[in-house]
């Protein structure tokens, strides 16, 4: 049963890839937030080290960043030719992105996070650890940091290339991929107007809720929400229970 668990999130995790990439020009390597390069650093922070060829991979790795980062830039001109590109806001994150991981220099996560990573591996010596921490750097500052300056003059140069003026829906089946997105990214089989709904429900009423479930559990709490709890026919309370439903939004004039 934990196998057929298992290969069914498999599944269900490559049915949303797959619908996801019927839509290539809509699919922006650059994306702030959620593009390659933003996740980058994270995806090389968990790679832990086992034996020493763990190591020897990692480097491997790193070092094929550039040219990967190459062809991202070529499949990008592409798709600006054909007006699929990030808007100007979206760019302009992309920016600040990038200049922080060129800015930190030897603080650059990729260095600090190997460094730690390696300092807890005990299957080789001091001394190659330093060797290796210095193979890293190298990488990084020599290799990794230009291809990232590159990265960023380049998508200056394709600025204003976006044919759509407003969101995915200005794009020939920006809807459809729109649909294919939510659902990779929430893995859910729910429609987006289901998810509105879900979503609506649970965070104007949720602590609505969760006072009516804590009042007919008899724990009497004082609580302080944005709805009107219709068997309390008010939206605040204070008692000596020590159950407490407070309601927090994200507007910093609420605070």
């Amino acid at each position: 049963d934990s196998q057929k668990y298992d290969y069914e999130i498999y599944e269900f995790y490559l049915e949303t890839l797959r619908d996801l990439y019927k839509y290539p020009n809509l699919n922006s390597m650059f994306q702030p937030y959620m593009g390659y390069l933003t996740n980058v650093t994270d995806y090389f922070a968990d790679f832990m080290f086992y034996e020493k060829q763990d190591v020897e991979d990692y480097l491997t790795l790193v070092g094929e960043i550039p040219e990967y980062i190459e062809q991202m830039k070529t499949f990008t001109e592409q798709q600006a030719e054909q007006g699929y590109f990030l808007d100007d806001y979206s760019l302009k994150d992309e920016m600040v992105e990038l200049n922080d991981f060129i800015e930190k220099g030897e603080d650059n996560n990729m260095i600090v996070n190997f460094e730690d990573n390696l300092d807890k591996f005990d299957g080789i010596t001091e001394k190659e650890k330093e060797a290796y921490k210095a193979r890293n750097r190298e990488i990084v500052l020599d290799e990794i940091i230009p291809a990232y300056q590159d990265v960023r003059s380049f998508l200056v140069t394709l600025k204003g290339s976006r044919a759509a003026v407003g969101g995915l829906c200005d794009y020939p089946d920006g809807a459809d991929y729109y649909d294919a997105l939510v659902r990779y990214n929430c893995s859910t089989d729910m429609s987006v107007e289901e998810m509105f709904e879900f979503l609506t429900k649970a965070g104007v009423e949720g602590d609505a809720y969760r006072t009516v479930l804590l009042e007919a559990n008899d724990r009497n709490p004082s609580f302080m929400i944005g709805g009107i709890a219709r068997n309390l026919g008010r939206g605040g309370r204070f008692t000596d229970s020590d159950y407490c439903v407070l309601e927090g939004d994200e507007y910093d004039t609420a605070f």
